[in-house]
């Protein structure tokens, strides 16, 4: 079977894709991403940058490849480089397609997508909500994250608790136990209510931090901690959150951990 090499611009704008529906042949009207074929001579590069001026008469910058579709259609097989890129100059003119629009990850499966585009579409909502989530956090922070907040303030309700297990007589070291496993557990819920990479960016951090997803366990706080301490800290919120995740941090894990499957 013959191959066929093209590639294609996975086109960004903060948390969208711009997608195109294809004007003519047997695959008229279903949905793709931009390109072509590498004329002989033309790095990926160069092809994507002349494809998309033909077609759509902008500017792009190409970035980083994110994946490569390789794909049976009955008469040929596609091997077609998807790279990030980004709009520049000019703004898309539809020279060949019939329609166009922006995606977000929620609304990339509002369109019926060319058989081989459909098999990237994983990847690129995996970097749409990446892309989301960072800015996200880079508006609110952690510290100021609509959820982090409502953890926190449950967290300070532990005071009462505290109040109401002297009361009833427990020993120091039973509250601070107790208290701690609280805390933990209310981690848990809050992070698992997250958005998902953002969880599991949380999550990992945490791990590497303290061996342990959820943070410290009670036992390894008693090593450097009195039950006094672990019973004020329980309802304390953590000052430092935002040096401790931080966007860099997020961004690592994302590229180096995440999307080469080293979780």
């Amino acid at each position: 079977m013959k191959t066929v090499k093209v590639v294609a611009a996975v086109i960004c704008d903060g948390a969208k894709v711009f997608a195109t529906a294809r004007g003519y042949g047997d695959y008229k009207g279903l949905w793709e991403f931009p390109g072509g074929k590498i004329e002989p001579g033309e790095t990926p590069q160069q092809a994507l940058k002349r494809e998309i001026m033909e077609e759509l008469a902008a500017e792009i910058e190409v970035g980083a490849l994110i994946g490569t579709i390789e794909y049976d259609y009955p008469a040929f097989h596609l091997s077609m480089g998807c790279y990030l890129a980004r709009i520049i100059s000019g703004e898309p003119v539809l020279r060949e397609a019939e329609a166009a629009c922006w995606l977000s990850a929620e609304t990339l499966g509002s369109v019926a997508w060319l058989p081989a585009d459909l098999t990237i579409i994983p990847q690129i909502r995996d970097e749409l909500e990446y892309r989301a989530e960072r800015q996200r956090l880079l508006e609110e922070g952690l510290k100021h994250h609509q959820m982090r907040r409502a953890y926190e303030d449950r967290g300070r309700r532990l005071t009462d608790l505290r109040n109401q297990l002297y009361a009833d007589g427990l020993s120091e070291e039973e509250i601070a136990r107790y208290l701690h496993e609280q805390r933990r557990q209310l981690g848990r819920e809050y992070k698992e209510a997250a958005p998902e990479l953002v969880r599991r960016y949380i999550y990992y951090a945490t791990a590497q931090r303290y061996g342990d997803p959820l943070g410290p366990d009670y036992d390894q706080l008693r090593q450097r901690k009195s039950p006094a301490q672990i019973i004020e800290s329980s309802a304390r919120p953590i000052d430092d959150l935002d040096n401790r995740l931080t966007i860099d941090g997020f961004d690592r894990w994302y590229h180096e951990v995440y999307k080469t499957g080293k979780m």
